[in-house]
């Protein structure tokens, strides 16, 4: 009996397509299904990974900010010394002018007038505060500020300590005065300030050096970190959307459908009999879909082997060597 003949009894013919179809719709799908277990473990695995390098970028975008908060403050209390501070408080808060006049800084404009901004501002507070103690203490001559600083323990902490020296003396001393007294009672001028000794400032240089590469190498963690987020990130992606995957389930579908669900649904009705071509179409239907799902497979058998990598880069070195 030909597929151009009637068939009268259309059952096995029927049955032996569904099975077979559904043997092999079982197998390639039990391959899927471990595909997608393994790719969602793949990805979990990788989100993993994900947040650990965010945890660990935290901690180097925390080392790097403390790394630039240690420079930026040391650039700070170098620059804003006691002579310049002596210039802010008598009202010199050029920028162009303090850079002009006092020495070199690397600190930028913006930098120089936040600092700026908080010593005026540490000024006022400390104006405000040692007022009422200086006017209520008439016992003579004025202690020092680190003996009057001991005398009032209840004096606000500050990083700007010498802001509130200058303000303390400004206070308790008449604005002409420009002498202090010796240990003889005697008015000598005041003195300028020292020049600073040469290893004083090489120790200087080094330890900002120091800091600056300390800057440095966390900057470079961090980047490398990032970078390290960005390639997993992307190949998190590439999990999720594996090559091939969306091609297996449509010929996977297809062939589930025209090998196990069109002959079920044929036998459902219980016919007696099949005309020529009803049986022709369910036959060449089962065979395309065969065909297409041993075509895939062995694609997917190519490209798991890596045939064609191998062949391009043996192309690549033949290349190279010629």
């Amino acid at each position: 009996m030909t597929l151009t003949d009637q068939i009268t009894d259309p059952g096995p013919f029927l049955s032996t397509i569904a099975e077979c179809s559904a043997t092999l719709v079982a197998i390639v799908g039990g391959l899927l299904v471990a595909r997608f277990v393994t790719l969602t473990s793949e990805r979990e695995g990788v989100q993993k990974l994900i947040e650990e390098a965010k945890g660990r970028l935290a901690t180097a975008k925390n080392r790097e900010r403390h790394a630039h908060r240690r420079l930026l403050s040391s650039d700070v209390n170098e620059f804003f010394d006691f002579g310049v501070l002596t210039d802010v408080q008598k009202g010199k808060r050029d920028l162009a002018e303090l850079r002009l006049m006092h020495r070199y800084t690397p600190l930028t404009d913006d930098e120089m007038a936040e600092a700026l901004t908080s010593i005026v501002e540490e000024f006022g507070r400390a104006h405000s505060t040692l007022t009422p103690l200086v006017s209520g203490d008439d016992s003579g001559r004025p202690p020092e500020w680190e003996e009057f600083k001991l005398l009032h323990p209840q004096l606000p902490t500050t990083n700007w300590d010498e802001v509130w020296d200058i303000e303390y003396g400004r206070l308790v001393r008449p604005p002409k005065e420009v002498q202090q007294s010796s240990f003889l009672g005697m008015s000598v001028p005041f003195l300028p300030s020292l020049p600073t000794p040469p290893e004083y400032v090489k120790l200087e240089a080094e330890r900002r050096d120091a800091m600056v590469a300390e800057l440095e190498r966390a900057k470079t963690h961090a980047q490398d970190i990032e970078e390290g987020i960005v390639h997993l990130e992307r190949r998190r992606e590439a999990v999720g959307r594996p090559r091939g995957l969306t091609l297996g389930l449509t010929v996977l579908g297809y062939f589930t459908i025209v090998g196990v669900g069109l002959p079920l649904f044929i036998m459902s009705g219980a016919p007696q009999d099949l005309s020529p071509a009803i049986g022709g179409s369910v036959f060449w239907l089962f065979v395309s879909g065969l065909v297409l799902l041993l075509g895939y497979m062995t694609v997917l058998a190519v490209r798991l082997s890596g045939w064609r990598e191998k062949r391009e880069a043996s192309e690549t070195t033949g290349r190279v060597q010629s």
